[in-house]
Formats: C-alpha cells, structure tokens, sequence
C-alpha cells in the first residue's frame, strides 16, 4: 500500500509537471533564468531562515505546557521536518518533527505532535486570513468575470474562517461532548476510532497552551509575522526577475500580488505529490502569475527559481542538523511511520 501512494505521488507531480510546461519553450525559461539578478536572491536568503525561526519562536509559546527546548533545539527540528517533506514520501514531516524534539528533549511524542497539529491550524487561520487580501483588494488585468469570481470566493473563505474558529473553539470548551460523538461515529471501525480518539485527546491537551490570552496572542502575533516573512520572500524574490523590455516582476505584482502568488502555492501543495511538492508547486505557481499578468517564460523561470531557492537552502541545512544530532534516515523514517500508524500508542 505504501510503495502504492509513493508512486501515484510521483505520478501525479509529473502530470502537474507536463500541465505546467506543455507549451513552454526550454530556451525561452533559460534566458529569463541567466537574466536573475543573484543579488537578491542571496538578499532573499535571511529572510528564509528568519521566518523559520519565527516558526521556532512561535512554536516554543505552544509547547509552554510540555516544556521549554532552546530555540536551537525548535529550529533544528523544523529544519529536519522540512527536509523529511522535501526528500522522503508520504509528508511524514511533521511526525519526524515531534519525533525528533521528542527524542532530543525528552517529551512525549504525541503531546509535541499535538502542538504541531494546533500549530498547522493557526497556519490555516492566517491562510485564510491573507487570502482575503488578494481576492478583495487584488484587480486582474483584463479579466473582469476572474475578478468577480474572487470576490465571491473571497466572501467563501471569510465563512470558512469563522467556521473553522467556531468548530476549533467548540473542541476546545466541550473537548468530552466531542470525543463521545467520535467515538460513536467510529464505532463500527476500531482500529480507526482508536487512533482518530488518541489524536484528537492530544489536539484537545495541544490547545491548553493557548487557553492563556497572553500566549494565545503572542501566536497569533507570530503567525502574522512568520506568513508576512513568506510574503516578503516571495516578493523579494520576485525583484530579480525582469525581462528585455525591462519589466520587473517584484513592481508588476506588487506586495499584494506577492500574497496572492503564495496563498495560491500554498493551497496548491495541498494537493498529492512526490516529496518536495514538485510540479504542484510549479503549476500553481505559474497560474497565479499568469493570471496577474505576468509573460509566461518569466512566470515558469521564476517558479522553478522560488521552489529551488526554498528546497536547496532548507534541504541542505536539514542533512546537516540530521548527521549533527547523530539520526539517520532510517530512524526518522521509522519514527514518522509509527506516528502515524493506527496501532501506534501514545508515548
């Protein structure tokens, strides 16, 4: 079953790879990518790694009731989880993550997954939030009936946002009520009903950490500030890019194009892939810029720069962090997969 997903993973990244490039021209993309100004991406770089450790940061108010690992020990964490979702299948990433905190730290494994779990919903909360952005105040050239459609969307998502808050907070205050309606749902499926209760007690005890208003605010404060990093990655990025006729990408697009070029990607990578989200990735990134205007050899020869310019970075400090702290591939991969297996107890 496993060797299954893998491979209809890597299926689906080459179809999204051919639907991306059908009709490109290889020497039009090389031009537009020899023409990259190499100052700003190196410019780009410590604003990577300065949102990821606004990501440490953030992670370490949710963890207030576990414990307090160094920021060192946060960062070097997330950097191996993002390298587990770049070079190994089956998005084990986050596992890794609480497997190797867990590990280096001492702390129950599923309680720091819980934290990463409450983490990705704050993550989808300002999503949604920057999605709003773009889709009331973005206007697409000559596409008047695209626009009206993201209005509408942009009405969508607000509904969608304050379901989701609504149902997070009823998890939270009615956590029993909640559990006894999973268990009852699932009944007729044990091994399941098991493993969704267990996630969902540790979901609930993940979000103790927030139940305090000061810690609760200084996540949201730095979701803002880590998606605000992103943005101004992507953006940044987009500066090096101008074509013959010298049109810069970075003052085409504007911040608020910036935005909209990664709520895209970011929902784009939802979708399955092989490991590293490639050509998911490179579709929606091009269809974003595309539908801001953007000429198609700069809106492919940036997506495959901005994918290359996370991966490489993150990729390469994540391989270092792992033979540093003496793990292995093995190991992670083996801690991830009994994260996520059914009959896996809470440790």
């Amino acid at each position: 079953m496993k060797k299954y997903q893998a491979w209809l993973g890597v299926a689906l990244s080459a179809l999204f790879l051919y639907l991306a490039f059908r009709q490109s021209d290889p020497v039009e993309i090389g031009r537009a990518i020899r023409r990259v100004d190499l100052g700003v991406l190196v410019l780009s770089l410590p604003v990577l790694f300065l949102t990821l450790m606004i990501r440490a940061l953030r992670w370490r108010y949710l963890l207030t009731t576990v414990g307090r690992p160094s920021l060192h020990a946060l960062f070097s964490a997330i950097m191996i989880g993002f390298m587990s979702l770049n070079l190994l299948p089956f998005r084990l990433g986050e596992f890794i993550r609480a497997y190797v905190l867990g590990k280096r730290e001492n702390l129950a494994k599923s309680t720091v997954f819980a934290t990463i779990v409450v983490e990705r919903v704050f993550d989808g909360f300002t999503l949604l939030f920057l999605l709003l952005i773009p889709l009331f105040f973005l206007s697409i050239p000559d596409r008047p009936a695209v626009a009206g459609h993201l209005k509408t969307m942009a009405f969508l998502a607000l509904g969608l946002y304050l379901t989701a808050v609504t149902g997070l907070v009823l998890i939270w205050k009615k956590t029993d009520w909640f559990l006894e309606i999973m268990e009852w749902l699932l009944r007729p499926l044990p091994r399941l009903q098991r493993f969704a209760l267990r996630q969902a007690r540790a979901f609930a005890h993940g979000l103790d950490a927030v139940s305090n208003p000061k810690i609760f605010l200084m996540v949201v404060f730095y979701s803002l500030l880590l998606w605000a990093g992103y943005v101004l990655f992507y953006w940044l990025i987009m500066f090096a890019f101008t074509s013959p006729e010298g049109l810069n990408l970075g003052r085409q697009a504007g911040w608020v194009g910036a935005v909209f070029v990664l709520v895209v990607v970011s929902m784009g990578i939802m979708l399955p892939s092989s490991p590293g989200f490639v050509g998911v990735f490179e579709l929606a990134c091009i269809l974003a810029l595309r539908a801001l205007g953007a000429e198609k050899g700069m809106s492919e020869s940036y997506a495959l720069v901005v994918h290359a310019w996370q991966f490489i970075p993150v990729t390469l400090t994540g391989i270092a962090y792992l033979y540093f702290h003496h793990f292995s591939f093995k190991e992670i991969q083996a801690g991830g997969h009994a994260a996520v297996s059914p009959e896996a107890g809470g440790d």
